[in-house]
């Protein structure tokens, strides 16, 4: 049976095409929220945890309590050591892993795009234009000089995005409540 979570698709969204190396993202089944972890939160994380306890692994105060008496560490960065926290002890069973697409999906988009054409020659001129180092920037210049060529790669790339959303959500058995 699926979960259903009222999800923020627009984070999710995000999470899943704009993908940073440095940044983990985790989908918040409570919440429905995409939460962001850097790996500088992590490792900060890690001393402070250890700040928590004492020599014989006793627990001298909680994070919060630790945060709380931080002046030097900004109210924005607390915010993000809490939830690296959060996620950390409740991965699994409140947080799941949003990995990004495959890096190779927009030039997937541009090739099933240029197929759908029905214009042989720009079919031509926009095939030739992906080919090698430039490829996006080269079929976004040539597609905008057609206006209304523009206007069906956006419609094709916004329901492909949402097309691999679902399918997402579907694969980790979530019913997205909209």
């Amino acid at each position: 049976m699926k979960r259903k979570v009222k999800v923020d698709m627009d984070e999710l969204d995000t999470a899943l095409n704009w993908g940073m190396s440095e940044w983990d993202s985790y989908l918040d089944l409570e919440t429905g929220k995409v939460v962001g972890v850097n790996d500088e939160m992590r490792w900060l994380l890690e001393e402070l945890i250890e700040e928590t306890y004492d020599e014989e692994g006793n627990q001298l105060t909680t994070l919060e309590e630790l945060l709380q008496g931080r002046e030097d560490i900004q109210d924005w960065q607390k915010e993000m050591l809490l939830d690296a926290d959060r996620v950390e002890r409740e991965y699994g069973s409140r947080y799941i892993s949003v990995e990004p697409d495959d890096s190779y999906q927009d030039y997937n988009d541009m090739d099933h795009f240029i197929a759908t054409l029905d214009d042989d020659n720009l079919q031509d001129r926009l095939w030739r234009a992906i080919r090698g180092r430039g490829a996006f920037r080269r079929f976004k210049d040539l597609v905008a000089r057609h206006p209304d060529v523009e206007k069906q790669w956006y419609a094709y790339t916004d329901a492909r995005a949402k097309e691999r959303l679902l399918r997402w959500l579907d694969a980790h058995d979530i019913e997205p409540i909209l």
